[in-house]
Parts: C-alpha cells; structure tokens; sequence
C-alpha cells in the first residue's frame, strides 16, 4: 500500500494494482456520475427500441438532443452530453452483439435486480449491465460484484435454463469489460475490432 497525493492535496491510500481505497476520486468536474449514467442508458435504449443496430453520429447526436434530461444538466451541460454521446457510441461501436442477438428489452426488474439490455438468441439470453464511469475503488469492485451476482441469481431465476450470464459493459474503460456465466465465472469480455 503507498498514497498518492489527490488534487485536493490530500493523500489517499493505493494498493499496488492502483485501486483507490476513498471515496473522494478524481472526477469530471461537478459532472453528476449517475446523471450521466441515466442519460447514456436511456439513449442506448433508446435507439435500440427504434430497431438501431448501427446508428451514425448524427443520428445519435440528434438522439441525445431529444432526451428530456439533458435539458435539466445546467452549467456542466457540454461536458454530461460528451460523455452521453461518447458512451453511446462506444456501445454501438465496440459492444454491439451480433445479428443473432435480438433487443429483448431495457430496464426489465427481475427479482432483486434491475437488467439494462436484455439480447435474446437461439444460443440464449444475456444481460448487459452498462457502466459508464469507471470502477476506481475497492467500494466500486465490491458493489459492482455484488450488483453482478444479484443479476446472475435474477437472470437465472427469470429466464431459466436459457440465462447464458452478464456482460458488464465499461464504457468509461473499455478494456475491464467481462462476461460472468451463469455460475459465476468471469472472463474478459471481447469486443468488436472492425
């Protein structure tokens, strides 16, 4: 364990995979995290209810400018709508299934969670939870395992045999994206190149 020094000037403990152990990060600004989170969800959700598999960036530009959130940001107004405009592309552009995988939905409870994309296929049914920021401290690691396991025992109990598992989509940091199978095993999640 070492500390680094914030740039509040303080100094928060660091282990030697660079997790933090405080809450206080570095952040975009006063950017609210789950405002954007929200923004860039109801975006992606958005366009895939309207059939879009391959949206342009005007397209998804002039999307987001729809959205009734936005409107509500305030000064940081520019920098939420980077970052909404930003994630949604990377979805599209880096995590979208293939032709196989039909939308089966977005925001559906089951259980004690909450699925943010639902892809239904002959093989099965995957669930993809979205994260738009990045997981930083050992807090962030422990709820988001916490978050995955939950999916994973709704998953199984909604969909039955036919639940494959979680695909934990980071927006924010593209290469820490995994899938964990039904049992609960992890692996890195492959995304598109091309």
């Amino acid at each position: 364990m070492r500390n680094v020094a914030h740039k509040s000037g303080a100094e928060a403990p660091v282990d030697e995979s660079g997790v933090r152990d405080d809450e206080d990060r570095v952040a975009a600004g006063h950017v609210d995290k789950k405002r954007v989170g929200a923004l860039a969800h109801a975006l992606i959700a958005g366009l895939l209810a309207d059939g879009e598999r391959a949206p342009s960036p005007a397209l998804i530009s002039a999307s987001a400018a729809r959205l009734p959130g936005l409107a509500e940001v305030g000064s940081y107004r520019m920098a939420v709508c980077q970052r909404v405009l930003t994630s949604a592309a990377l979805y599209f552009r880096l995590f979208m299934p293939t032709a196989e995988w039909a939308f089966h939905g977005a925001e559906l409870r089951g259980l004690s969670a909450r699925f943010d994309l639902v892809w239904r296929s002959a093989d099965g049914v995957i669930v993809d939870e979205l994260k738009t920021g990045r997981v930083a401290t050992r807090r962030d690691v422990a709820a988001l395992r916490a978050q995955v396991a939950r999916e994973i025992l709704a998953g199984a109990a909604v969909f039955g045999e036919d639940f494959l598992g979680v695909r934990v989509v980071s927006l924010g940091a593209p290469r820490t994206s995994f899938f964990a199978d039904r049992d609960g095993q992890s692996s890195p999640l492959e995304w598109r190149s091309s």
